[in-house]
């Protein structure tokens, strides 16, 4: 093998990188994780907000799912979605436990409109009508 075909294997494993991956889990942080009764601050997504901020640092917010707890690179987009439910798109790095955040959405939303457009595919309307509804649902 030339040094040149060794230089482009490794050049494509380099630039290949790690395979992206989804999870899902509650996004919390990594002092009270998912017990937010020692703090005595509710509800629960205030006390997530309120350690992270408070924590001059040294608190992050991570997602706990599948019985582990992920540190997120991403510490400002996850403040909207504390103590929710999330799926997060991203690459996991395993020597350091740290999700690089690609994308985040909160699991409800999103099944909540895959349920609206297959109810309107099969004609959703017209069972509405037949129920007196008179205004749609609108997800936002």
């Amino acid at each position: 093998m030339s040094k040149l075909t060794i230089l482009f294997m490794a050049a494509a494993i380099v630039l290949a990188g790690e395979p992206k991956q989804v999870f899902t889990g509650v996004i919390t942080e990594s002092m009270c994780k998912m017990n937010h009764k020692m703090m005595h601050i509710s509800p629960d997504d205030k006390c997530v907000r309120d350690c992270v901020k408070a924590s001059s640092g040294g608190t992050k917010y991570v997602l706990v799912g599948d019985g582990r707890e992920y540190l997120l690179s991403d510490q400002e987009t996850p403040a909207q979605f504390a103590a929710k439910k999330v799926r997060v798109t991203g690459v996991f790095y395993p020597k350091t436990g740290v999700i690089a955040v690609e994308r985040i959405e909160a699991v409800i939303a999103a099944a909540a409109e895959t349920v609206l457009l297959d109810w309107q595919a099969e004609g959703g309307w017209e069972v509405a009508r037949a129920f007196n509804v008179r205004r749609p649902l609108r997800l936002q």
